[in-house]
C-alpha cells in the first residue's frame, strides 16, 4: 500500500453549496435536558479564525471557531496574546509547514501532535434511507463557525460577535483607535470592570457548580448579570455547527465533497478549553463540548469520539524513521487513557527525552464512558473526506487496539451509542489532554486532572488578592490593602496556605511590564519536616504511609541526628531467596542500605517493634571459617581471595566455594603452607568435614593440591534481608513508614507486593519560607513623577505544599484596575500629618510607633493606645506570704479615638518583642510589649543601656560580658522590676550589687577565681531580694577579647628584627571603683498608655498672591513629547500648583481664546493642584508650534477674584 501523508487542502472563505435538512418522526423517549448557557443564533461568524491555547507548559495547541484542532503551525510573529486579529503570518506557513502543535515544554520547539478534534456520528435520515453521518473537527473540520451574540457590546472593542473565537485573557488590539487598546478585554473576576472592559460571558456554571456544591467550593456565574467568573488562567470559547444552510456557513476548508463533507448533521457544538500555568497542572488542557441537536427529529445511535493524530517530532519518510514515523500507541486500562509515545524515547535536536501525550474522557453523556479505542496508521481510507460510513464503523467498534510497530499512527477514543439525541437536547463531553516525560508521570498527571475536574475545575490555587486602595499624593502614591487573604484555607489540602504579598507597579498595566516593588511574607513561616510516599509501580493493592518522624521521649534528638535530610529512597521488593523481602536504596548517596539493627544510633534502615519503638534484630546468616593446607613448589605466592572448593561430585556436600582471607606464600625451602579461609556463601552449607576441600579453583602456577586437615565450622543459617511482613514499621534515616496489604480484595486482585514492585519516599526537611520580612498592609511609592499614570497590583501568594506536590502559587496581576496619577498639591494645601507618640501613663517597657500611610483617611483626632492582660500571676515566696511582684501577661492592645470617645479596635494580638500593628484611620500604629512569660534573657536585657557605667580614668576596662537569666522561680515566670548596679570592689568581695533606683543591697555570690585580676571566665550570681541562695536571677560572665599573637617585622642595616605582641595584654580588667549597669525591660501592664495626634489635610488662603506665583506649566517648552505621553495620539502638558478650584484660559499670541478648562481637584481621585491639557482647542483642533498665554482665575472665600498670567511654548 502506498503511504500517504495528511491531505493538503485549500483554505476557504464562504461556501455556496446548500444541503436541506430532512425531517423524521420524533420518538417518544425523553432524555435529560441541559440549560443552554449561551445565546443561540443562526448567524455565522464573518470568517474562520484560529489561535493557540498557551497558558501552561503545553503551548501552541490550536483551536478554531470551526472546531478545527491543530494542523496550523504558529509563526513567531503570532507569539503573543490573542487580540482578535487573524494570524496572517501563521496562515501563510500552510501547507509547507503543518502540524507542530502541543509544544512541550513551552518554548522548546518540541511538538507532540499534528491534529485533534471531536467526531460526532449518528444514523441520519436521507429520504427514506438511514445513512451514517459524522461531523468532524479533525483531520479537517467540516463544521461552520458561528457568531456569539454575547459579544455585540464588548466594551472598548465594540461589536466583535462575528469573531466566534474568544479567550479570557485576550487584549484589545492597538493601532485601531479602540478604547483601552493594549488592555485586557475581560475584567478579572472580583475587580470592577474598567470603562473599556466587560465580564466574561461564557462561564459554564450549569455544569461546574453542581460539582463545586458537592465539596463546598465557591460557585461561579457568567457575565453580564453574574460575576463574569473565569475558571482557569486561560479560558477559551468557540461555537460551531452544521445546522444552517451550507451556503451561509463559514468553514475553513474547501473539500471535494463540500464544506459539510457531503451533508450537515444539524448539530450545534460549543467548545470550551481550560488551561493553567501552575506547576502541578500546567501539563494538561481540558476540552469541554456541549452538543445540541438542532433538527426537528431525533438522531439515532449517536457516538462521540475524540480523534488525535499525535506526531512526536518532525520529519522522516517511512515507518521506523526518526520523527513522526516512529510513534507507538498504548492504552492504560486503569485510567481508560490512550497515549502516544516515541519508539526510542528520543528525537534529534530535542533537549529533553521524547515523552508521552495522552487523552482521557472525564465526563460522557449518560456516563456511558469509554466504549472503544481504535488505532490505525497513516494512509488508511478513514483519513480522507467522504468516508463517514467508515469513520462511524470505527467509532462503533468496541475493541481496544494499541499499536506496537513504529509508524505515523492515529488514535480514536469512542463513547456510545447514545440511543436518541432528541430535538433541542444538549449533551456534554469533557476530555483532558496530557503531556509528560514518562509513562508514570503521564498517569499521575491524568489522575490529577481527574481530581481537578471532579472538583469543578477547582485545583490548588493561591489565596485571593486583597482589596487595594491607591491614593495619589504630591510626588508619591499611597497603597493600602486588606488582610482577608491571610485567612484563606486551600480547599484541596484543607490547610492555610497564605505566605505573603507582592507589590507591583507598571506604566502600562500590560503583562511583562510589571516591576516588583516589595515582597512581604510571614515571619517564622516554615514548612515542617515531612515525607511524601508513593506506590510507584507494581500491580498489588499494597499501600505505603508515612507515620511521622522518630521521637524518643527519654532521649530526644533532632531529626538530622538520625540522618533525616532531603532525599529520595526506593523500596524494591524481591522474592529470589525463597521469601519476600525488600531492598532500600538511598538515591542521594547512590547506595543500598543494609539492614542495621543499630540504625537508631547510626542511621540507615531497620524495622521497629512499634511506632517510636526499638529496633528488631535480624538473624543473619554466618560464614563458616577454618584452615586449608596448600602443597606446591617453594616460594609460590598465594594471594588473598584465592578460591578453593569441594569436589563438584561430592555426594555429601556438593560444590561449596571458600576463599583465603590473607596473602600467603610457601617458604622457599618448604612444600606446604596453612592458610585461613571462609565460605563464599553464608550458612550451614559452608560446614564441611576434614579432607573435603580438594579443588583449587583459581589457576596459580606452582600449586599442586589443597586440603583441610580439620573441619570447616561456624557456618549458620539466617537471612541477609529482613523478611517482609505486612504492617511492619520501617525506620529509614529518622522517618517511619508502613507498607500494608489489604485485608481482602476483588477476585483477581494481587494483595501482596510482588517481585520488582517499587515504593518510593521523598523527604523534606524543615525550612523557613521566603525572606521572613513580615507581613504589612501598606506601601508608599516615592519613585514617581507628577502627571504620570501608574498602575499597581498587590498579589497574594501561597507557601509550598511539598506533601501535595504543589509549589508556591501567586495570584494574577490586576491589569489597569488600580491606578494613580501623582499630582502637585493645590495652592494653600497643607498635607496630612501624624504627631509623635507620647507616653501618658505607666512605666512598663513598651514601644508604640506611628506612620502615615493613607492621608485621605486622616481624621485630625487624638488617639490612645493601651494594653489588656489576659492573666495575672502573683509571685510569692514558697512557704510564706511575701509577694515579690504581680505579673500581667499582656496579649492584646486596644486603640481608642479620644476625640470621638469610641473604641476603634479592641483586641489586637500583640507579639512579644516584635513590632506589629493595624492601620487605624490612615495611620499604621505598630506596638510591641514585654510579656514576661515569653521572654528569654536576650529579650529581657535592655541592650541600649546595659553596659559599663563608670570606668577608671587611668586604666578604663574594655572587658566584655555575657548575662544569663534563669527566667523562673519554683517553675513560675518572674517579673523583673529592678535594675542592678554592679560596683567592682577590692578582694575578697570583688563585686557589690545594689538596686540601681533605691540603693538597696542585693545578694551576690562570686563564682570565679581569685579576682586579682578579673580574667576571662570569672562570674558571679545575682539573687532575688528576700530569696534563698538557690533562687538565682542572673549569672554575670566576664569575657575578654580574642587572643592572638601579632608579629611586626622590620629590617635595619640588613638586620631583621621582630616584635612579638600578645594582644591579651591589651584587655584591661575591671578595677576597684568601676561600675556596670544591668538595665532590664519592665513588664508591660494595663497601666501603660500612649497617645498620638493626627492632623488632617487643610487648605489655607493666607498670602494668596504669593501662592499664585507657584503655578507653572510642565514641560516648558513642550518639545515634541512629554515623558508621560503614551503615544502620538495621547499628548499633554500639566498645569501644577493650581488652586483646588479655578478656571484656566489659554490664548494664542494674537489674544484669541483657544481653550477654557474648569479645574476641580476635589475628591479622592481629583487631580488636586494639577490639570492636564491635551494640546487641543475647544474645537478639538491640534495646536501648532508657538508661544501661548495662560490665565488662571480663582475665587477666595470672601468672593474676591484673583488671577495669575503666564506663558509657555509648544514645539512640534
Amino acid at each position: 500500500m502506498t503511504m500517504k501523508r495528511k491531505p493538503i487542502l485549500v483554505l476557504a472563505g464562504l461556501l455556496i453549496l446548500t444541503m436541506p435538512l430532512l425531517a423524521r418522526d420524533t420518538p417518544t423517549q425523553l432524555a435529560p435536558q441541559n440549560r443552554l448557557l449561551t445565546i443561540q443564533t443562526d448567524k455565522a461568524a464573518s470568517r474562520w479564525m484560529i489561535w493557540w491555547v498557551d497558558a501552561g507548559n503545553i503551548s501552541d495547541f490550536l483551536v478554531s471557531n470551526t472546531l478545527q484542532g491543530g494542523t496550523f503551525a504558529r509563526h513567531a510573529a503570532d507569539e503573543h496574546e490573542y487580540r482578535g486579529e487573524f494570524p496572517i503570518a501563521s496562515s501563510r506557513l500552510y501547507p509547507d509547514t503543518r502540524g507542530r502543535n502541543a509544544e512541550y515544554p513551552k518554548g522548546s520547539e518540541q511538538f507532540y501532535t499534528y491534529a485533534w478534534g471531536l467526531w460526532v456520528g449518528s444514523h441520519y435520515p436521507v429520504g427514506d434511507e438511514m445513512v451514517y453521518n459524522v461531523s468532524k473537527g479533525a483531520f479537517n473540520s467540516d463544521i461552520g463557525a458561528m457568531a456569539a451574540p454575547e459579544m455585540e457590546d464588548a466594551g472598548g472593542f465594540g461589536n466583535i460577535s462575528n469573531l466566534g473565537l474568544y479567550f479570557s485573557d485576550m487584549t484589545i488590539p492597538e493601532g485601531y483607535g479602540y478604547d483601552g487598546e493594549g488592555g485586557r478585554l475581560f475584567a478579572i473576576p472580583g475587580t470592577t470592570p474598567l470603562d473599556y472592559q466587560v465580564l466574561w460571558p461564557f462561564t459554564d456554571s450549569a455544569s461546574i457548580n453542581p460539582r463545586r456544591r458537592a465539596i463546598g467550593m465557591p460557585e461561579v456565574s457568567p457575565g453580564p448579570f453574574g460575576n463574569g467568573d473565569i475558571i482557569s488562567q486561560q479560558d477559551g470559547y468557540a461555537c460551531g455547527g452544521d445546522w444552517i444552510p451550507v451556503s451561509d456557513a463559514t468553514c475553513i476548508w474547501i473539500l471535494s465533497t463540500g464544506a459539510y463533507d457531503l451533508r450537515g448533521q444539524g448539530l450545534r457544538i460549543e467548545q470550551r478549553t481550560y488551561a493553567w500555568n501552575y506547576e502541578y497542572n500546567d501539563s494538561y488542557i481540558f476540552i469541554n463540548y456541549k452538543i445540541k441537536n438542532m433538527n426537528n427529529f431525533a438522531l439515532d445511535s449517536v457516538y462521540f469520539s475524540f480523534f488525535m493524530d499525535n506526531d512526536i517530532g518532525e520529519g522522516g519518510q517511512s515507518p521506523g524513521d526518526d520523527g513522526f514515523w516512529d510513534d507507538l500507541i498504548g492504552f492504560d486500562q486503569e485510567l481508560n487513557m490512550g497515549y502516544t509515545y516515541d519508539a526510542n524515547g528520543s528525537e534529534e535536536g530535542w533537549v529533553t527525552p521524547a515523552g508521552y501525550i495522552g487523552a482521557v474522557f472525564l465526563d460522557t453523556p449518560l456516563d456511558i464512558g469509554l466504549t472503544g479505542f481504535e488505532t490505525w496508521p497513516n494512509g488508511y481510507e478513514i483519513d480522507f473526506e467522504g468516508q463517514d460510513s467508515l469513520k462511524y464503523a470505527y467509532m462503533a467498534h468496541t475493541e481496544f487496539w494499541t499499536y506496537d510497530k513504529p509508524n505515523d499512527v492515529r488514535m480514536l477514543l469512542n463513547c456510545g451509542p447514545y440511543p436518541y439525541l432528541e430535538p433541542g437536547e444538549e449533551v456534554e463531553l469533557t476530555i483532558a489532554v496530557i503531556v509528560a516525560y514518562s509513562f508514570d508521570e503521564l498517569k499521575e498527571k491524568a489522575k490529577s486532572a481527574k481530581v481537578q475536574f471532579e472538583n469543578g475545575y477547582f485545583g490548588y490555587a493561591p489565596p485571593p488578592n486583597p482589596s487595594l486602595s491607591v491614593i495619589p499624593g504630591d510626588s508619591m502614591v499611597y497603597l493600602t490593602w486588606g488582610s482577608e487573604p491571610e485567612h484563606y484555607i486551600d480547599p484541596m489540602s484543607g490547610q492555610p496556605t497564605f505566605e505573603g504579598y507582592r507589590i507591583y507597579k507598571s506604566l502600562s498595566g500590560l503583562s511583562e511590564t510589571w516591576q516588583l516593588l516589595g515582597d512581604y511574607d510571614l515571619k517564622d513561616s516554615e514548612n515542617p519536616d515531612t515525607a511524601v510516599v508513593e506506590h510507584t509501580s507494581g500491580p498489588s493493592k499494597a499501600t505505603i504511609e508515612f507515620l511521622g518522624l522518630y521521637y524518643n521521649e527519654s532521649y530526644p534528638k533532632e531529626p538530622a541526628e538520625y540522618g533525616f535530610e532531603p532525599n529520595t529512597y526506593t523500596i524494591t521488593f524481591q522474592t529470589d531467596r525463597g521469601y519476600t523481602y525488600y531492598i532500600v536504596y538511598d538515591i542521594a548517596d547512590q547506595r543500598m542500605l543494609s539492614y542495621n539493627p543499630d540504625a537508631l544510633d547510626e542511621g540507615g534502615y531497620c524495622v521497629l517493634d512499634e511506632i517510636n519503638g526499638t529496633s528488631k534484630a535480624l538473624s543473619t546468616a554466618v560464614r563458616a571459617k577454618g584452615k586449608v593446607t596448600f602443597t606446591g613448589a617453594g616460594s609460590t605466592q598465594i594471594p588473598k581471595a584465592t578460591i578453593v572448593a569441594t569436589d563438584a561430585d561430592n555426594p555429601v556436600f556438593g560444590y561449596v566455594e571458600f576463599e583465603t582471607t590473607q596473602d600467603a606464600a610457601i617458604d622457599s625451602a618448604g612444600t606446604t603452607v596453612d592458610v585461613d579461609v571462609e565460605a563464599g556463601l553464608a550458612g550451614t552449607i559452608g560446614n564441611v568435614t576434614a579432607g573435603q576441600i580438594t579443588t583449587i579453583v583459581d589457576d596459580i602456577e606452582g600449586l599442586t593440591s589443597v586440603t583441610n586437615a580439620e573441619p570447616i565450622t561456624g557456618g549458620g543459617d539466617g537471612k541477609d534481608h529482613y523478611p517482609y511482613e505486612s504492617g511492619d514499621i520501617i525506620f529509614i534515616d529518622g522517618g517511619q513508614y508502613r507498607i500494608s496489604n489489604p485485608d481482602s480484595g476483588a477476585t483477581g486482585d494481587i494483595l501482596e507486593p510482588i517481585h520488582g514492585e517499587v515504593f518510593s519516599i521523598k523527604t523534606y526537611v524543615k525550612e523557613q519560607l521566603g525572606g521572613q520580612a513580615g507581613v504589612r498592609h501598606y506601601y508608599i511609592d516615592e519613585d514617581v513623577r507628577n502627571g504620570q499614570i501608574y498602575y499597581y497590583s498587590v498579589t497574594s501568594y501561597s507557601r509550598q505544599q511539598p506533601t501535595e506536590g504543589v509549589e508556591s502559587l501567586e495570584g494574577g496581576k490586576t491589569g489597569k484596575t488600580y491606578w494613580a496619577v501623582p499630582r502637585t498639591n493645590p495652592m494653600g494645601w497643607q498635607d496630612a500629618m501624624v504627631g509623635p507618640v507620647i507616653r501618658v501613663a505607666g512605666d512598663g517597657s513598651a514601644l508604640v510607633k506611628d506612620s502615615l500611610v493613607s492621608p485621605d483617611e486622616i481624621t485630625g483626632h487624638e488617639y490612645e493606645v493601651g494594653f489588656r492582660a489576659v492573666t495575672r500571676i502573683d509571685t510569692i515566696i514558697e512557704g510564706s506570704d511575701v509577694t515579690i511582684d504581680t505579673l500581667y501577661i499582656i496579649k492584646y492592645a486596644y486603640f481608642k479615638d479620644v476625640d470621638a470617645d469610641s473604641l476603634v479596635l479592641d483586641s489586637f494580638l500583640v507579639h512579644g518583642g516584635e513590632l506589629s500593628g493595624p492601620i487605624i484611620d490612615g495611620v499604621l500604629v505598630q506596638v510591641a510589649a514585654v510579656s514576661m512569660d515569653t521572654l528569654d534573657v536576650e529579650e529581657l536585657i535592655d541592650t541600649l543601656y546595659t553596659g559599663w557605667l563608670e570606668k577608671d580614668s587611668l586604666t578604663p576596662t574594655d572587658m566584655h560580658f555575657n548575662i544569663d537569666w534563669t527566667g523562673e522561680i519554683q517553675g513560675r515566670p518572674v517579673p523583673v522590676t529592678m535594675d542592678f548596679l554592679i560596683t567592682i570592689v577590692e578582694p575578697p568581695e570583688l563585686v557589690k550589687v545594689e538596686d540601681y533606683n533605691t540603693g538597696d543591697s542585693v545578694r551576690a555570690l562570686w563564682r570565679g577565681g581569685s579576682g586579682d585580676p578579673i580574667v576571662n571566665g570569672d562570674k558571679f550570681i545575682i539573687y532575688w531580694p528576700e530569696m534563698k541562695p538557690g533562687d538565682e536571677a542572673f549569672t554575670f560572665f566576664f569575657k575578654d577579647t580574642v587572643t592572638q599573637i601579632k608579629i611586626d617585622t622590620f629590617k635595619t642595616d640588613d638586620v631583621v628584627d621582630s616584635i612579638i605582641t600578645d594582644t591579651v595584654a591589651l584587655v584591661s580588667p575591671p578595677v576597684s571603683g568601676e561600675k556596670f549597669l544591668i538595665k532590664t525591660l519592665k513588664a508591660t501592664t494595663e497601666e501603660d498608655r500612649f497617645r498620638y495626634t493626627t492632623f488632617a489635610i487643610q487648605m489655607s488662603e493666607e498670602d494668596i498672591d504669593s501662592l499664585l506665583d507657584e503655578i507653572r506649566v510642565v514641560p516648558n517648552p513642550y518639545y515634541v513629547r512629554a515623558p508621560w505621553d503614551l503615544s502620538q495620539y495621547d499628548r499633554h502638558v500639566i498645569f501644577q500648583g493650581l488652586p483646588l478650584t479655578c478656571t484656566i484660559r489659554i490664548f494664542n499670541t494674537a489674544g484669541l481664546l483657544i481653550r477654557t478648562i474648569e479645574h476641580d481637584g476635589v475628591g479622592l481621585y481629583g487631580t488636586a493642584g494639577s490639570e492636564e491639557w491635551n494640546l487641543r482647542t475647544d474645537e478639538r483642533l491640534d495646536c501648532t508650534s508657538g508661544l501661548y498665554i495662560w490665565q488662571v482665575e480663582t475665587e477666595t472665600a470672601d468672593g474676591k477674584k484673583k488671577t495669575k498670567v503666564g506663558k509657555f511654548a509648544i514645539v512640534r
